[in-house]
């Protein structure tokens, strides 16, 4: 296997790396690849040094990461799909649409027979409200967390705002 730069890679212990970066080599290696970390600047380099063909003494990259497909993006009738995203497609359990004949996505029947000519994708799930609350005395407004005690907010004299989404 070779390291290419820009790409993400799987260590023997399960953990994402990358995006690689080719850097000058001290230890007489053609290459040494860095991974940056994603929560950091681009030029800060994360906790791992390979060389070219993936070997490290602590953690070797072992595959090139694999990215799971979209399966609420599929645009493609279903006879037609690569085989790891037909299984993908059915291991996911749904609930499903299909793309009828006047181009709007409608439920299947249940269970799904899977027609090749059809176009089957998991049904995207509606994006949840966003809440906050408001506290008119000082212009500040506040995100709700899950577990946060409306009375608290209240009390205190804050507005409850929930975003309309229809």
């Amino acid at each position: 296997m070779q390291i290419e730069a820009g790409k993400y890679y799987r260590t023997r212990a399960g953990r994402k790396v990358g995006p690689m970066r080719a850097t000058p080599s001290t230890w007489g290696f053609n290459y040494l690849w860095r991974w940056c970390a994603v929560d950091e600047k681009p030029d800060a380099y994360g906790f791992g040094v390979w060389c070219s063909d993936g070997f490290s003494h602590k953690d070797p990259i072992i595959a090139e990461w694999a990215v799971a497909p979209d399966l609420t993006a599929i645009t493609t009738p279903y006879g037609l799909l690569d085989d790891a995203t037909r299984e993908a497609l059915k291991a996911h359990g749904g609930p499903y649409e299909f793309l009828s004949d006047a181009c709007e996505w409608m439920d299947p029947l249940v269970p799904v027979r899977w027609f090749p000519l059809d176009i089957y994708r998991v049904k995207p799930q509606t994006p949840k409200p966003r809440e906050w609350w408001i506290n008119p005395k000082s212009n500040t407004a506040f995100l709700c967390r899950h577990d946060d005690d409306p009375a608290h907010y209240a009390a205190h004299g804050c507005i409850h705002v929930r975003e309309v989404t229809d």
